[in-house]
């Protein structure tokens, strides 16, 4: 009797489980920027190791910094950073390396980017390096920041 009771339990459990999922994919996202959902939104190999990001006119460092162990090191790689003629970079915020990281993911760029591994981004609460990961679900890739101690810089301007 009591596997039989468990067996009961265990469906109850997986179709909860499999409702919760489901119901999770019709959710859609709203919180992309108007140019990414209309296809509008890319990067362009500008030479001299930068990319433009089009439309908001960002420009990126299209190499990355050494790791550096803590934000103040990493604020004072980004602020003598002179780049493609320009001396005015600075860390980008979470929000700018996760449209950077969706742009990268649909492939909207013919920028020779080096990618992967944690990054440093502009002084928040936590303060801390991270990355944006990416897992796949029903309606196109979540992304969930994940913190680091210690990461490289991916400087933006202006």
């Amino acid at each position: 009797m009591a596997l039989k009771e468990y067996g009961t339990w265990l469906n109850v459990i997986v179709i909860m489980s499999l409702v919760s999922f489901l119901s999770s994919c019709t959710k859609t996202n709203t919180t992309e920027p108007e140019a990414y959902k209309q296809g509008t939104e890319y990067l362009e190999d500008m030479g001299d190791g930068i990319c433009r990001q089009h439309p908001s006119g960002l420009i990126w460092q299209a190499g990355k910094s050494p790791n550096f162990s803590n934000w103040e090191d990493a604020h004072q790689y980004v602020n003598s950073l002179v780049l493609g003629g320009f001396d005015d970079w600075r860390m980008p915020t979470p929000e700018e390396c996760l449209r950077l990281s969706r742009l990268i993911q649909a492939k909207k760029s013919n920028c020779p980017l080096e990618t992967g591994g944690n990054h440093w981004v502009s002084k928040t609460d936590t303060i801390e390096a991270g990355q944006w990961e990416s897992n796949v679900l029903c309606d196109g890739p979540i992304f969930r920041w994940t913190k680091d101690k210690k990461g490289t810089v991916k400087a933006v301007r202006p």
